[in-house]
């Protein structure tokens, strides 16, 4: 197949083409594999958060026993005493201030909450601090409205 006497091109254009091809190809495989390694605050304020989830859902479940490592024996003596409900449930929102200091993180977020006490349906709501022991990540402490409180009255 000639082409008007450019027949030396078509070949040299493939080759440019293939070598192209190969090079962004290399460069496009090469970007992948670097990946961004999360800062330790990061990981301290996403470890507290797993815990205080976890904690709602031995709360829920009434299996605190779950999470007596997670919790000061104090504070979990105190959410244990709330457990005289049929059934309840807890949401919480994205937290709103996640402060990080030499020995603690605490962690501000607001919840909604529904308990079911002798077919009476209580609701609440607030927003609680959750301040966790920084070196072994145990919840000491709840500042705020308490989720893990039954509302005396029916809002």
């Amino acid at each position: 197949m000639k082409m008007n006497g450019n027949s030396w091109l078509q070949p040299f254009f493939l080759k440019i083409c293939y070598i192209l091809l190969l090079l962004i190809s290399f460069i496009s495989l090469g970007c992948g594999k670097d990946k961004v390694k999360p800062s330790e605050d990061s990981v301290l304020a996403q470890n507290a958060l797993r815990s205080i989830e976890q904690i709602k859902e031995a709360y829920e479940t009434k299996d605190l026993a779950s999470v007596t490592g997670l919790t000061d024996s104090g504070l979990l003596r105190k959410i244990e005493k709330e457990l005289n409900f049929g059934k309840a449930g807890l949401s919480f929102s994205t937290p709103r201030v996640i402060t990080i200091s030499s020995s603690h993180v605490n962690i501000t977020l607001n919840w909604q909450g529904t308990w079911e006490i002798g077919g009476v349906t209580r609701t609440n709501r607030g927003s609680s601090s959750f301040v966790f022991l920084k070196d072994s990540m145990q919840l000491v402490q709840i500042e705020g409205d308490n989720p893990f409180s039954i509302p005396l009255t029916q809002n």
